[in-house]
Order: C-alpha cells, then structure tokens, then sequence
C-alpha cells in the first residue's frame, strides 16, 4: 500500500509518507472538439481504512506539480525511501481534512485552475501534448502528493491499483450537464 502522512512519536521518531505519481491519458479524447466549458480538475483518492496515529485529527494534504519525470536508471520497477523526485514547492492543490477510517471511501482535493484549464484547452484543440503518452508527460509530469509536516500528525495507507487515485477533469456541456 502507499502511505501518506506525518507521525511524530516519541518513542519511535518521526514518519513521513509521500507518493509520487504520472497521470495517464485517456484512451479517448472526450473534449475533442467539443462545445463544452470548463468547471474544475480534481485529484481523487481512495483510502483504504488503515491509518497510523491519531485518526481524529485532520490531514493538510499539499499536491505538487513534479519538474522531473518518474524514471528508473535500474530498471527497477519498485520505488521506496529515500526515492524522491524533484517537484514545484508552491502546491497546485491543498486541502485540510478529517479521514474517518471505514467511513470515508474517497478524498477529493481541488488542484488550481490555471492548470485544469490549460489541460482543458490542450484537450479539446487536441494538441500534440495530449497526442501520446510520451508527449503527454513531457506536459504533465506528474505529482508528489504528501502533506504540510506542521499540521499533521497520521498516516493514511491507499491502495496500490491504479484506479486508487484518478485525475478528474470536471466539464459542462451545453452550460447546463457536468
């Protein structure tokens, strides 16, 4: 599983757990060439109820924009600590909230919409940064997903399947259907 969080203890030091992800394409543009209007990008988690530390207090999730592609000079397909990547420190999306462990299926944190709306352009004019998957993450590298240290004291495991954490891209069509 991929933990993300900050504990600190006493006893046993300070944890910290931060993932780091590419986005896929989809395997069709649904934009292309659509009259559609943009309402917001969303980043979406699926916890998977296991957690360390305090559960009651909220989480201050920080997601980052990656400036360096997710490669392995090793061949090695597995990434662990101390395997960083580097990444913007101003954060393109936050959010501050409370887990309940068998009760929350899903977190959804809002990203900035200066970029949904450059990825919503780039998808419904569909340009060459969206042609492939190679072309695509030149454009978007990926994101670190961790959390702000001075705010938050659990860990929260998801799940490792792909579809534990999905990129939505939140549009209208015709003014009035999302």
């Amino acid at each position: 599983s991929w933990s993300i969080g900050y504990h600190r203890d006493s006893w046993f030091g300070n944890t910290e757990g931060a993932g780091y992800t590419e986005v896929l394409l989809p395997e069709e543009n649904p934009l292309k060439n659509q009259s559609v209007l943009f309402d917001s990008l969303v980043l979406v988690l699926k916890p998977n109820s296991s957690y360390y530390g305090d559960s009651t207090l909220p989480m201050h999730f920080m997601v980052n924009e990656l400036t360096q592609n997710i490669s392995n000079e090793d061949d090695d397909t597995r990434y662990y600590y101390p395997r960083t990547f580097s990444y913007n420190p101003v954060p393109v999306g936050t959010r501050t909230i409370a887990i309940r462990p068998n009760r929350d299926s899903v977190i959804t944190i809002r990203l900035n919409d200066a970029l949904g709306l450059d990825l919503f352009q780039k998808l419904k004019s569909n340009a060459m940064a969206i042609q492939s998957q190679a072309e695509f993450i030149k454009y978007i590298k990926g994101f670190r997903i961790g959390v702000d240290t001075n705010f938050t004291n659990t860990l929260n495991y998801f799940s490792i399947p792909s579809d534990s954490m999905v990129l939505r891209l939140d549009y209208r069509i015709n003014g009035t259907t999302f």
